[in-house]
């Protein structure tokens, strides 16, 4: 299975950005987007980590900007039964 790229990570893309993918499991399949980045002249990453797990998050950043040295978008695309703006999740809606 190859993951192809969302329509807002194209934007980025194309406007000169570069991706990092986050996966859990599909390490193989994201990397396949990786392609398309390339085809735009951009950089792409990806990087495994279980965001479930206490530290995961912390260890995720570190790792990003140790191959990127910034951050410049985040887009989150978690699944999640919480329907909410960002600013409104508690410690509890990421536990869960």
């Amino acid at each position: 299975m190859e993951l192809g790229l969302t329509d807002t990570s194209r934007r980025w893309t194309v406007e000169g950005y570069d991706v990092v993918v986050h996966t859990f499991r599909a390490v193989d399949a994201a990397a396949g987007g990786g392609e398309q980045v390339r085809a735009e002249g951009r950089k792409t990453h990806v990087v495994r980590g279980h965001l479930g797990r206490e530290g995961g998050g912390q260890a995720l950043a570190e790792e990003v900007l140790g191959l990127t040295g910034g951050i410049d978008v985040l887009v989150s695309n978690a699944a999640s039964g919480v329907l909410r703006p960002v600013a409104e999740l508690t410690e509890r809606h990421l536990d869960w």
